[in-house]
């Protein structure tokens, strides 16, 4: 084995690095130490993390590990080619031979060893389940070969480690000449200065799809008509991880010392054993060596569970393989599944990829999750899940062949979520738990965060006399007992919730349920509004529309001024999502052609200050509201080139907004230009919009003198939302 490193590493440079295009993140190598002989034990999902890790380890530590890879890999010409480069078939009869001379030799340092089915049992029933895990080791794992898989071996390393220690403290030395002489060795210097460890390594791809892949190719090339219809479909699934779109976490555990599972009195016995005694006593499966070996795969099992990277789509599979048998919409299905995200964040900080936040946010305010939308169509595709009219149903998961992986790869990715029990008990909990406690428990959720989030930023950004009383900018949710359908206020820029109040209180009378979101930045003072850039203001929407979503499935969004470009730009992001959207007196052109220029003015502002300038800056304008007890008396220069933002990013989406849309402008605005209203009509995307012009000379329509009949025609649309959303169901026009 020694022999051939040099090969494998030139292979694993030029080879695997012209292949491997995705992200690899290798996390926790400094646990390796140079006195280490380790034996790296990997879970495999997808048969290839054996040539994979080898080749992270090169790159961060600079130093060779040979491999034992899945025999499915070794077959034909393929297989031929990969014993050049020195790896090794888990079912190559050498093998164990040649793991132990190496782990003793040191030559080359490393062994990177598959996990297998004994670790996945372990993984599955633990330590507890004793008798049972006994049993399918003796029938599965050692077999004729009496196989104890990578435990097994360190064990039997270590355990050969001492008795050459034995011999060699002999007074006459017999014995040692013919020991070195079995493992290929000179003397024992390098051997007695290391110890066996073994390393638990957990491997997370995200996401992982069975597409053809750039390794099928090359191995038809190489093996032309004899690779077998296990190892194709071996590879053009495994082949897919080196794609630019996956991301590949490798967690090595903390290395766990052989040695700790023979140094105790239950062993003196079999450490008095000779060197030939070795193989016998792992043959018997209730040997106490084998029982050492037991204990060694559920501590590495443990281990690997504890370390696996939790993704979205292990969470996503997680979820719908508990769903049963029952039928289910998708907007059910998302609140369960961010409901376990959530749960996962919260409970395996560190252990999450970095993509699984911004999902679960996804996955809870409704936004178009491309994500969720991959997963479901592999399911579809794969026939794991059936739709019909918008109602979905699990089908049970099929096997090719007895002992093989599932046929549908989603049931692949749940059967590894298993092997976590937080994730498998979380799912369970979002899967199983009665649908009106899932939607209580989100909006609660939510409902905590958002007032969580505003006590504290109004703690923290309190400003004498410019900050209102908490009441002015804390968020309001109004409920009747059976709502109509829901609504998500929006207020403007520098105001409150409090600006809603008031359109809140008589749609609620109409039977409507309401929640006054409070954009971030707001309600607090103007300095925390200079600091927040639009995404915050957009993110306190979507929150505000999760809440509702968790009463009713009808709900519109609306807005005054910037609210109102707020909730045009959430409809045409969340689509069929939301039943209706009302913008009033949205700002896509302001009379004050000076707002023009506030990007620019912040951008000489970030300069002065790099540069250290010593005049002021022109950070606040004056502002003189009509509701002085609600809106800021300072307009921050920045938050002006924000909202700038939010109007053209709502331009950019309203084309492809489908739902029932209300557009009211008022005809003497002094703020908004009359043409905005009129603008936004002609770009809302849907046929089914009103434009309603009003007579009024001032901005804040919604309150004061009349402020009624822009509620009343608010209510007018809710009602013709409700009668266009029955009549798409039942399939009229």
């Amino acid at each position: 084995m020694a022999s051939l490193t040099p090969k494998m590493t030139k292979w694993t440079l030029d080879v695997t690095s012209r292949l491997m295009q995705a992200n690899v993140r290798l996390h926790d190598a400094g646990v390796i130490e140079d006195d280490m002989a380790a034996l790296f034990v990997v879970n495999d999902f997808t048969r290839l993390e054996t040539l994979l890790l080898p080749y992270e380890l090169h790159r961060e530590r600079q130093k060779v590990a040979c491999a034992v890879a899945a025999d499915e890999l070794f077959e034909g010409a393929l297989g031929t080619f990969l014993r050049s480069l020195g790896m090794v078939s888990t079912k190559d009869p050498n093998r164990d031979a040649q793991v132990v001379r190496t782990l003793l030799s040191g030559d080359p340092p490393w062994v990177v060893f598959p996990a297998g089915p004994a670790l996945e049992h372990a993984a599955a029933h633990g330590v507890g389940a004793q008798g049972r895990l006994r049993r399918w080791l003796g029938r599965h794992i050692w077999g004729s070969r009496h196989d104890g898989g990578g435990a097994a071996l360190a064990l039997r390393a270590e355990f050969c480690r001492r008795k050459l220690e034995c011999l060699r403290d002999r007074p006459d030395g017999n014995g040692l000449e013919h020991a070195l002489a079995q493992f290929g060795m000179d003397s024992l210097d390098s051997t007695l200065e290391r110890r066996t460890v073994v390393v638990p390594v957990s491997v997370t791809y995200f996401p992982i799809r069975s597409d053809e892949s750039g390794l099928l190719q090359v191995a038809e090339k190489l093996s032309e008509t004899d690779l077998s219809e296990n190892a194709i479909e071996a590879i053009s699934v495994d082949g897919t991880v080196l794609s630019k779109q996956t991301d590949i976490d490798i967690t090595l555990g903390t290395p766990i010392d052989v040695w700790d599972y023979l140094d105790a009195p239950d062993y003196a016995g079999l450490m008095a054993c000779g060197l030939e005694d070795a193989d016998l006593i792992q043959q018997d499966p209730r040997s106490l060596f084998n029982e050492a070996a037991r204990r060694l795969l559920a501590a590495c099992a443990d281990s690997i569970r504890a370390n696996t990277t939790v993704n979205a789509d292990h969470v996503l599979a997680a979820v719908l393989r508990r769903m049963g048998r029952g039928a289910f919409t998708m907007r059910e299905f998302r609140q369960r599944a961010a409901l376990c995200a959530r749960e996962m964040l919260d409970r395996r900080q560190g252990h999450c990829h970095p993509h699984l936040e911004p999902v679960c946010r996804d996955l809870a305010h409704g936004e178009n999750c491309r994500t969720l939308d991959d997963f479901l169509d592999l399911c579809l595709r794969e026939n794991a899940l059936e739709e019909r009219s918008g109602v979905y149903r699990v089908r049970r998961p099929a096997r090719s062949e007895r002992g093989r992986r599932p046929a549908q790869l989603a049931w692949v990715i749940a059967e590894k979520a298993e092997r976590i029990p937080a994730l498998a008990e979380a799912a369970r909990r979002a899967a199983r738990t009665p649908g009106f406690l899932v939607r209580t428990r989100v909006r609660s959720a939510l409902v905590d965060e958002d007032l969580r989030q505003f006590e504290q930023d109004y703690e923290a950004n309190y400003e004498e006399g410019l900050t209102k009383e908490q009441g002015v900018g804390r968020p309001f949710l109004l409920r009747p007992v059976r709502p109509k359908g829901g609504v998500v206020l929006i207020h403007g820029y520098m105001a409150a919730p409090l600006e809603m109040r008031a359109m809140g209180d008589y749609l609620l009378r109409h039977g409507y349920a309401v929640y006054g979101v409070r954009l971030k930045g707001h309600g607090t003072s103007p300095a925390d509004l200079a600091r927040t850039p639009w995404h915050d203001w957009y993110e306190s929407v979507n929150r505000g529309f999760a809440i509702m979503q968790t009463i009713t499935d009808h709900v519109v969004i609306g807005g005054f001024s910037m609210g109102g470009g707020l909730a045009l730009l959430a409809a045409g992001r969340k689509g069929a999502n939301i039943h209706g959207v009302f913008a009033i007196d949205a700002p896509l052109h302001l009379r004050n052609p000076a707002a023009r220029l506030a990007p620019s003015v912040v951008r000489v502002n970030a300069f002065l200050k790099r540069v250290h300038w010593p005049r002021p800056q022109w950070e606040y304008l004056g502002n003189d509201p009509e509701n002085k007890h609600i809106n800021y008396t300072s307009n921050p220069v920045t938050g002006v080139a924000e909202l700038g933002r939010v109007m053209s990013a709502a331009a950019e989406v309203m084309s492809a907004i489908t739902v029932p849309s209300l557009i009211v402008q008022g005809s003497a605005d002094p703020l908004v230009h009359p043409d905005s209203g009129q603008t936004l009509f002609d770009k809302v995307g849907t046929p089914y919009k009103e434009l309603h012009i009003l007579c009024r000379d001032r901005h804040g329509i919604i309150n004061g003198p009349g402020s009624r009949e822009v509620f009343f025609r608010v209510t007018q649309f809710l009602r013709w939302t409700r009668r266009f959303h029955n009549e798409v169901r039942q399939g009229g026009d």
